[in-house]
């Protein structure tokens, strides 16, 4: 069994709605949605050039985590922020060249939903907090409700452990935990954070249009808990929210995130962001845990210091990265204690581990710093690893990925650090051919006479392009197993014993605009992932050139350690922190 601590089951089925296309205003959410059904196909290229080859089909569908061997998944539902439909001016000029009819179209494909749902969200009189209950309505309205797509097969909102532990008795069942990302939603005024006159309020310790917001949020959180079992929030996300600073994360030659804004990135948390930070934590009726993915250095080091000292009066609160990777840097308190947010001051900082390290992960403030990783766990949190080669791909491959052989046919492989440029190539060549894939399956789609000549020349194409990706999938396993588990063993090198493998799970962010390992690009080849790592692993144990694969496990089975990671230290947590207990009524025991 798996399970997933962050997804977007509902991006796709929520946002592809369009009242003046094919696609219906509710579709389910077992059926695969492709982008290239939304946009315009003939330009999918420059999507890739601008966002760094992402998947042109969904990843999250109920269908395929099932075949994926997941049994329970933490769900984020999102209202897509403003600013992703608000791009750069620039942007406009290839819009206009690659005779896109205006930018809408192109920001549509980026994030892969309907050119109509762009246009709703930069309206004027759009609100978060309505998007999100329609968000939340159709995924609730559609569980348990049998299917043309997954016949015998459904979902189910969990409001406690218990109910998990029943609902995965049946093998067709997933059970799913409402989360939210970005304290956004929870806006319901017209004026939304991209308004600048709104964002200079917020930096200011005093305002009162600030204090009507933040009760007007306050208001809308409450009832969405005495509603919905809501689990736990990613407080930031890509832009700047009014409560706290966020890192930087989306590509900025699309989007505005920085330049005159660093100052919200490299701000902490405000008075407004601590007020609803112990809103969410209150038990009235129900506490909500606070996920720190996406927030500033200084917010999430002023998140780090509110939960010692609560923890300090009683009060047990596990904090939550739900898809994350690591940044190989030593200290978030000497990151923030700069004069100035500059990522090239990064390397200044020295220590003796760091050299090699550093090359081989995303030393990017949005991942974990070490000292961040050691106060999660002492918090008795959880970690997300995630799949994302955005976030995971360092500037050179670990150095236990070199001199690999993989036999293909007739043909050896060699992946390694002189051998970077042919491990790119080969994506390259994945990726053409996952597009051809995709345009063969589209084209069959349309095809009414299943027995034509047309429809078995296509098939026969398709079944080619079907072979030569997992050929290529098969050259690229091993390296992109050395990339994940070079995020693991970090963990457990920074932490120093077998606990640090308790407290590690897998938070995809499948459908939330990524770019996956090119060998794990969807839920159904998760249950693949778990044994690849595991003969991995075990391959290298007895590597002489390689110890730590040994000495990191801390006498610990890979194959138990990886269960940990893809079920059960999620299970733990969920027996401990989605109970009752702990978020009604304050008990529960603290490991």
């Amino acid at each position: 069994m798996l399970f997933d601590l962050h997804c977007h089951n509902t991006i796709k089925p929520y946002y592809i709605a369009n009242p003046e296309t094919k696609h219906p205003p509710n579709p389910d959410h077992w059926s695969a949605v492709s982008r290239m059904d939304l946009t315009n196909k003939k330009y999918d290229w420059i999507v890739n050039l601008l966002t760094f080859e992402l998947l042109f089909k969904n990843q999250a569908n109920f269908s395929s985590y099932l075949e994926g061997g997941f049994r329970c998944v933490c769900t984020a539902l999102y209202p897509i922020e403003r600013g992703f439909t608000m791009p750069k001016a620039a942007l406009q000029i290839p819009a206009n060249l690659l005779l896109f009819t205006d930018v809408n179209r192109l920001i549509a494909s980026i994030i892969g939903i309907s050119v109509h749902s762009v246009k709703a969200i930069k309206r004027r009189g759009f609100q978060y907090f309505p998007d999100l209950l329609k968000e939340v309505s159709q995924l609730e309205n559609h569980q348990n409700v049998p299917n043309k797509y997954a016949p015998g097969k459904s979902y189910h909102i969990l409001t406690n452990f218990r109910e998990l532990k029943s609902t995965i008795q049946n093998p067709k069942n997933i059970g799913v935990l409402i989360t939210v990302e970005g304290v956004h939603a929870f806006i319901s005024r017209n004026t939304v954070p991209a308004d600048a006159d709104l964002e200079r309020e917020a930096i200011k310790p005093n305002s009162v249009v600030m204090d009507q917001l933040i009760n007007e949020i306050k208001i809308n959180i409450t009832s969405f808990k005495q509603r919905y079992p809501l689990f736990f929030v990613t407080f930031a996300h890509h832009f700047f929210n009014l409560v706290c600073g966020h890192a930087p994360s989306v590509p900025r030659i699309v989007f505005n995130q920085r330049g005159s804004r660093d100052r919200y990135l490299n701000l902490g948390m405000t008075r407004y962001g601590e007020i609803l930070i112990e809103h969410l934590l209150a038990r009235n009726p129900r506490r909500v845990l606070i996920d720190t993915k996406h927030m500033s250095p200084k917010a999430r080091f002023w998140y780090h210091n509110f939960v010692k000292l609560r923890r300090g009066q009683g009060d047990n609160i596990p904090i939550v990265q739900s898809h994350t990777a690591v940044a190989g840097r030593p200290s978030l308190k000497k990151h923030i204690s700069k004069s100035k947010f500059q990522e090239r001051l990064w390397p200044f900082e020295k220590i003796s581990t760091l050299a090699k390290i550093q090359k081989t992960v995303n030393t990017s403030a949005l991942n974990l710093f070490d000292d961040e990783i050691l106060e999660i766990i002492a918090s008795d949190g959880l970690i997300g690893l995630m799949i994302d080669e955005k976030r995971i791909v360092g500037k050179e491959l670990p150095d236990f990925s070199e001199n690999f052989r993989i036999v293909v046919g007739r043909d050896e492989i060699i992946l390694n650090h002189a051998d970077f440029r042919t491990y790119r190539d080969t994506k390259k060549q994945l990726g053409i051919r996952v597009r051809k894939q995709i345009r063969l399956e589209d084209k069959m789609r349309r095809i009414q006479d299943k027995q034509s000549q047309k429809f078995k020349r296509i098939e026969g194409r398709l079944n080619e392009v079907n072979f030569e990706i997992e050929k290529i999938r098969e050259i690229l396993r091993p390296t992109t197993c050395a990339i994940f588990l070079n995020q693991v063993l970090h963990i457990a090198d920074v932490v120093g014993s077998a606990k640090c493998y308790d407290h590690i799970s897998l938070g995809t962010d499948f459908d939330g605009v990524i770019n996956p390992l090119d060998t794990y690009p969807e839920g159904r080849f998760m249950l693949q992932f778990k044994t690849d790592v595991v003969d991995f692993w075990n391959r290298r144990i007895n590597d002489v050139g390689t110890p730590q694969f040994d000495t990191l496990r801390y006498g610990l089975d890979p194959t138990d350690i990886m269960e940990k990671i893809l079920w059960k230290n999620a299970e733990v947590f969920l027996s401990k922190y989605f109970t009752n207990s702990y978020l009604v009524h304050g008990s529960g025991a603290f490991v």
